[in-house]
């Protein structure tokens, strides 16, 4: 930000979360990923079946972010839970009701990083038990994309990260902090998309202890044990 915003003469520091470290457990899946070469019905299914697996364990409501509207509705074809999902271009208000919906008993809610839903609201009764984030939700490389990458290479040496990887990255962490709002409250935030443990993203998430969990070699219901054990039940 510092450098996008031409700031100079700038204190940069960091600080640690003020919740403690038990209210969350962090679960970086691999075995699952939203890379375009690997987006396929077979990825889809199994992207289905996880999330059941995740909403069938959690002792409260359940939201699952993806990259994209794509990507949800893709995913949703495969689901045997019941949901509750954000829409293509829904006004403000489908949003309130949406959420109001979600907040009434446990629910599974299907929403995209970057949007209103992953932003702009606050769980403050602790609603929200999992946060799963089902990919990255790095930008098409479109003409445009390419060109900001191309000029944040020539003016930082920082392509890559400043248009294409930092601001998938922050739309992640904006979403996985929905369920811990306030002191008390306890969440598990999944991270499904083996990119994450992949050391140039792994690398910027925030430090903390981080469970992996490689569907092609763990046990069955690895995931539901984990979440089952955090809870307590």
């Amino acid at each position: 930000h510092k450098d996008l915003l031409g700031l100079k003469n700038v204190v940069i520091h960091s600080y640690p979360s003020p919740f403690p470290k038990e209210s969350s457990l962090h679960i970086i899946v691999k075995g699952l990923t939203t890379r375009y070469s690997k987006r396929n019905e077979e990825m889809f299914s199994r992207y289905a079946r996880v999330i059941d697996e995740i909403f069938s364990s959690s002792p409260g409501g359940v939201i699952v972010f993806f990259p994209s509207f794509e990507l949800v509705e893709r995913v949703a074809r495969y689901l045997t839970s019941g949901f509750l999902s954000q829409k293509r271009n829904a006004l403000p208000k489908d949003n309130e009701r949406l959420l109001s919906l979600f907040k009434q008993k446990k629910s599974l809610l299907l929403a995209v990083q970057g949007g209103s839903l992953s932003e702009g609201i606050d769980l403050n009764k602790g609603e929200a038990k999992v946060i799963v984030l089902a990919g990255l939700g790095l930008e098409e490389l479109t003409l445009e994309r390419k060109a900001m990458i191309h000029y944040y290479e020539r003016k930082f040496k920082k392509g890559w990260l400043y248009g294409y990887i930092y601001p998938a990255i922050i739309k992640a962490l904006q979403a996985s902090g929905r369920a811990i709002r306030k002191e008390g409250d306890k969440a598990v935030i999944i991270y499904l998309d083996e990119r994450f443990s992949w050391s140039s993203y792994y690398s910027l998430l925030p430090e903390q202890k981080y469970v992996v969990v490689d569907l092609n070699r763990a046990g069955k219901n690895l995931i539901s044990y984990y979440i089952k054990s955090f809870f307590g039940l």
